[in-house]
């Protein structure tokens, strides 16, 4: 089950924009651009004698990795055909759907600040990175030759208040607010700048 089939359009916002706006490369699987609920089964084409190692494996992971307890049986055969099938993408949600379209424009505002912000400054070296905690919320920075990359976030379903001063052009998901040398985070929101 995908993420946007589990958790709040809100939270979904605020993962997309720390996996966009933080220099490491965003994972990114076919439909989280358009937030699709449709499944993505793991699926492959590999040789029969390969194949059955690797589809046992996933059931070891679902219960390590994930702690999910699936059954034998559970899961698609990843190197079945049907599992493949399966995965393609329903064209007809982008077209159809006003809150798919909706999604796929914020993915491309999210990739455009990321092309226009972050690269410019991670094609060159990353001299430090540092992390203050406030309660439960973070401030980020990253300090490269060419400038500096700072988000504050605030993970949490409360409204909070960090010492931190936004001291360039900010981007954001959700509600923030700046009050002298207090910036307000509302609840799973961040602010990058």
């Amino acid at each position: 089950m995908r993420l946007s089939a589990r958790i709040s359009p809100e939270k979904l916002d605020f993962l997309h924009f720390i996996k966009f706006l933080a220099p490491q490369i965003p994972l990114c699987f076919m439909g989280d651009e358009a937030n699709l609920t449709s499944g993505f089964p793991f699926f492959f084409d590999l040789p029969e004698d390969v194949a059955r190692s690797k589809a046992d494996d996933r059931y070891e992971q679902m219960r390590e990795m994930f702690g999910e307890e699936v059954k034998e049986g559970d899961l698609p055969e990843p190197n079945d055909s049907e599992a493949f099938l399966m995965a393609k993408l329903p064209w007809d949600d982008y077209r159809d759907l006003p809150e798919r379209r909706s999604a796929l424009e914020r993915f491309r505002t999210l990739a455009h600040w990321r092309r226009e912000r972050l690269w410019p400054l991670a094609a060159t070296p990353c001299l430090e990175a540092r992390t203050v905690r406030h309660g439960t919320c973070l401030i980020v920075t990253w300090q490269f030759e060419a400038g500096t990359l700072s988000i504050a976030l605030n993970p949490t379903a409360a409204p909070a208040d960090l010492a931190c001063m936004v001291c360039a052009e900010p981007v954001a998901t959700g509600e923030f607010s700046q009050h002298g040398d207090v910036l307000r985070l509302g609840p799973w929101s961040a602010v990058s700048w």
